[in-house]
């Protein structure tokens, strides 16, 4: 999904930066575009955010929540955007103090494809679309990580839920 979002918002003409864990999770999300990418392991992380944009991020795309979620929200730029899109952290779902949203003059905003989908299929139509177009101009890819035969279908599980693991599994018949 980040690999995805990445490469959205660089077709996009968006400056995007990207935080990742390991050397090849940010390879991953510089090959997909992000302008900058930054190791959250690193207890600066957020000084380097702040060096490369002083008055903070302008949008967050949150797919993880977990430790990371209030630090995050803590960048934005006033009247900025933090989106919720998942919760894939196993350090279960965050909680926001009240006063960071009104400090911030920020947004947080929950984001569930189903509900666009049940509410206003016309726009959902509109941005496959464009979705279409940027996979049809090869702007748009899947990150593939590894790939299993039918056979192997134990390991692309075990693979799946390894947190270690970049991309997308595929298994071919």
């Amino acid at each position: 999904m980040g690999a995805a979002a990445v490469q959205l918002a660089s077709a996009a003409s968006a400056s995007v930066i990207g935080l990742a864990s390991t050397d090849e999770k940010r390879e991953m999300v510089s090959r997909a575009g992000a302008s900058q990418v930054i190791d959250y392991r690193d207890e600066d992380w957020r000084d380097k955010l702040k060096r490369a944009y002083p008055s903070g991020v302008d949008l967050v795309f949150d797919p993880v929540g977990g430790g990371l979620f209030e630090p995050c929200f803590r960048s934005l730029a006033k009247r900025g955007l933090h989106l919720v899109v998942g919760f894939a952290s196993a350090d279960g779902i965050p909680s926001l103090p009240a006063n960071l949203p009104l400090l911030k003059s920020g947004e947080l905003v929950g984001v569930d494809a189903r509900y666009l989908w049940e509410t206003d299929p016309a726009r959902v139509r509109q941005i496959l679309s464009i979705v279409l177009q940027l996979a049809a101009s090869g702007r748009l890819a899947p990150a593939i990580g590894r790939t299993f035969a039918l056979d192997d279908a134990a390991s692309a599980i075990a693979y799946v839920n390894d947190e270690k693991r970049i991309g997308k599994v595929v298994v071919r018949p």
